[in-house]
């Protein structure tokens, strides 16, 4: 029972304006097909999400994996929200508040998105799940009884332009089916049922279904009521049909007890969807800011970051701005079938096999050039361009380089090039020397910059082994303090302790054991700067052994504080001079 109670609000969290209205669009358009067209891959996405995100969340923790990715994505996750928000509510406006002749529309609009940003800020996500449960209720109920007593199916024809549904219908199933990867309504619900122990896949399986229904109801209504509508009736000013309102528009000529229960499942299904973005935002975001290094973040107010209120307020504007030059949701539907469509794919990969792609610029041009073609295809009637499209989202799947994880799990980073060396005859398989110097160029003994690594070498002995013969782990932080010392050495060798106005404090520390080293193994310690602000500098660094297999990585936190009183200050002047080439 209270996994069929998560799918509910999974299920109404994912409707946004784009469900409810697009559906009718299409059904008015293709019928059944339109219909059945849009509805499968979206109650399929659902659950081949909960079931790929439930299978990672058996062996390691949801909350951990997608906050690794929120500090890489974040504004890309915040971007896929607030259009979420903005076109539900440019939803509600054309093709609902308008088409009854609500004045003025946009006040009535946004009086509703304040009553669901409200409600979600007071229930938090484990209230707002049984809410949701009430929504979906009431909305069903509406729904059901509006069918129930409507007349019988009057048009099941296809009146749309085949060759154009044809093209629309491979990236528009790609969109669809990629959707809840970046979707963080879908990613909270996913970690809260971890953290409650709630069964994912089943929860997220049960969405999926309610989800299925929910449209196909939502498209039998549409074949009821727009029987005797002209197509003629819904050409926009780009000369195409835009027939999402076609429910409304039928149902307001008669008036009564049936547009009151469209009204109501309308607004609940709407109210679901402002509500948990409300939540998910609220969730989000102090997680993105309190992970956040950049310097210009920690320069603005942590409060303000922290708020939903810009995020609400960016997706109001975009909705009035596509609304007030008459804008259409099929173009609001373009952007979700190209520019989010790359990163999706491989975030739901990674996910699948536990590997990280290294995203690069590649994947950026790819879902901009996509979205250009698709954008293209679409204005101009060309539908091979709109499938080429689809096909250009998904390329980087093919290009970016991944981070394999070895037979124990853990993640196999590429190590640097490592000079040669030779096997003695007779000696230990793991026992190495380093060929004479004439052959290779020599070491520096203070360590060398490779790249913005800076790295030194050393030999593990049997003092720095414990009783049972491999390195004792403390040895591996005192080796990365080494390293730091030298790194700093090297870039401000005129550093004088006993005149300068400042010292360098550890502010925290961390290091993650991954293989053990023994005696006479050779081994590289490297350390670059990470990221900084204007009072901290977080260093990372790695351990490899003469193998080129990862020992350790991990990372520090350095603060800096006045010699007389030891307060917090900035960064010195000096030290930003001497370490920014290396950043």
């Amino acid at each position: 029972m209270i996994s069929f109670v998560w799918g509910a609000s999974v299920a109404l969290s994912w409707m946004w304006g784009l469900g409810l209205f697009f559906s009718v669009h299409f059904t008015f358009l293709y019928g059944w097909t339109g219909l059945l067209s849009f509805a499968v891959p979206n109650a399929l996405s659902l659950i081949i999400f909960g079931w790929i995100v439930g299978r990672r969340g058996r062996t390691e923790s949801l909350k951990v994996w997608i906050e690794s990715v929120f500090a890489n994505h974040a504004g890309l996750f915040s971007l896929y929200q607030i259009a979420a928000v903005g076109l539900t509510l440019f939803a509600l406006m054309s093709y609902f508040l308008v088409p009854l002749g609500s004045t003025p529309a946009i006040f009535m609009a946004l009086s509703i998105l304040a009553i669901g940003v409200f409600t979600g800020e007071l229930a938090g996500i484990g209230r707002l799940v049984k809410l949701h449960a009430a929504y979906l209720a009431a909305a069903v109920a509406a729904i059901v009884l509006l069918v129930a007593n409507g007349s019988a199916i009057s048009s099941t024809a296809q009146i749309g332009d085949l060759p154009f549904f044809a093209g629309l219908l491979f990236p528009m199933t790609v969109g669809l089916l990629l959707g809840p990867a970046y979707d963080i309504q879908q990613w909270q619900r996913a970690v809260e049922m971890q953290r409650r122990k709630i069964p994912i896949a089943r929860s997220f399986a049960f969405g999926g279904i309610i989800f299925f229904c929910l449209l196909m109801l939502n498209g039998v209504l549409a074949m009821q009521v727009t029987g005797g509508l002209e197509a003629a009736a819904f050409v926009g000013r780009d000369g195409f049909v835009h027939a999402q309102s076609a429910v409304t528009q039928a149902l307001s000529q008669g008036g009564g007890l049936p547009l009151l229960l469209y009204g109501v499942w309308v607004l609940l299904c709407l109210l679901a969807t402002f509500d948990s973005a409300q939540s998910a935002l609220s969730w989000f975001l102090p997680t993105v800011v309190n992970a956040s290094d950049n310097p210009l973040l920690r320069m603005m107010p942590q409060g303000f970051l922290k708020s939903t209120l810009p995020a609400i307020v960016l997706a109001s504007g975009a909705a009035v701005l596509v609304w007030s030059v008459g804008g259409h949701l099929e173009y609001f539907m373009i952007v979700y079938a190209t520019l989010f469509v790359p990163y999706g794919a491989i975030l739901l990969r990674d996910l699948w096999d536990g590997k990280r792609t290294v995203i690069t610029t590649t994947t950026m041009f790819a879902g901009l050039a996509s979205l250009l073609v698709m954008s293209s295809g679409y204005l101009n009637d060309i539908p091979v361009l709109m499938t080429v499209a689809g096909l250009m989202a998904l390329s980087p799947l093919l290009v970016e380089r991944r981070h394999a994880r070895s037979e124990d799990g853990h993640e196999i980073v590429s190590a640097p090039k490592l000079d040669a060396v030779e096997i003695l005859p007779g000696s230990r398989k793991d026992q190495v020397v380093l060929q004479p110097r004439d052959v290779l160029p020599a070491f520096d003994p203070d360590g060398r910059f490779d790249g913005k690594w800076f790295e030194i070498r050393l030999t593990a002995t049997y003092s720095d082994t414990n009783s049972v013969g491999n390195v004792y782990f403390a040895n591996y932080v005192s080796w990365v303090g080494k390293a730091r010392e030298l790194f700093f050495r090297r870039c401000m060798p005129n550093f004088d302790l006993k005149q300068t106005p400042f010292y360098i404090l550890t502010r925290s520390f961390n290091h993650k054991f991954i293989r053990e080293a023994r005696e006479f193994e050779e081994i590289i310690v490297r350390l670059r700067i990470k990221t900084y602000n204007r009072k901290f500098v977080k260093l990372e660094h790695q351990l490899f052994n003469s193998s080129r297999e990862l020992l350790g990585e991990g990372e520090q936190s350095l603060m800096f504080v006045t010699t007389d009183n030891y307060s917090l200050t900035d960064i010195p002047s000096d030290v930003v001079v001497a370490f920014t080439p290396h950043v």
